[in-house]
């Protein structure tokens, strides 16, 4: 999917909530069973590490919980979704999870979110040039956001 040029779209999310997962990818509601602060962790520390595979990672942790039912919440998991995905430098990535910059910028965009008006994910933010942003909740408003944007793709399929 290609925006038109200008326009950026901003998703806020937690890998717990399904309804994130179905914004993303389109997939089923399954029950919520884990604390996810380490995932989150894991992925804000690839962003700031080694940001080329935050997607894939982002899709791995997705899929883990959603599509196989496995668990993301403990060190030995990511460890699991580290090497599924090819990560380098995997073990300095987990390692960094605890360090003061990654939680700190995890805190931050929390609460930018919340500042911004977030209550719940996905929490989409699109910002279009010359005009205010508008925000959406959820998954449903991929249409409208395509129509918005004035957007060609009349199918919206992320790849995160």
């Amino acid at each position: 999917m290609s925006f038109p040029k200008g326009n950026v779209v901003e998703v806020y999310y937690d890998v717990i909530s399904p309804y994130s997962w179905m914004a993303i990818e389109g997939c089923w509601n399954k029950p919520v069973r884990y604390d996810t602060l380490n995932a989150q962790c894991f992925l804000t520390s690839i962003e700031l590490n080694n940001p080329k595979y935050l997607i894939v990672a982002c899709q791995e942790v997705f899929k883990r919980m959603w599509l196989t039912g496995k668990p993301v919440h403990q060190i030995e998991h990511l460890k699991e979704a580290a090497v599924n995905i090819g990560l380098p430098d995997a073990d300095k990535i987990i390692s960094a999870i605890g360090s003061p910059r990654v939680k700190e910028t995890l805190k931050k965009r929390t609460h930018t979110a919340t500042d911004i008006g977030a209550f719940g994910t996905p929490w989409i933010i699109v910002k279009r040039p010359d005009k205010s942003a508008i925000s959406f909740f959820g998954m449903t408003p991929m249409a409208m956001i395509v129509d918005l944007l004035k957007c060609s793709d009349p199918l919206i399929r992320s790849k995160i």
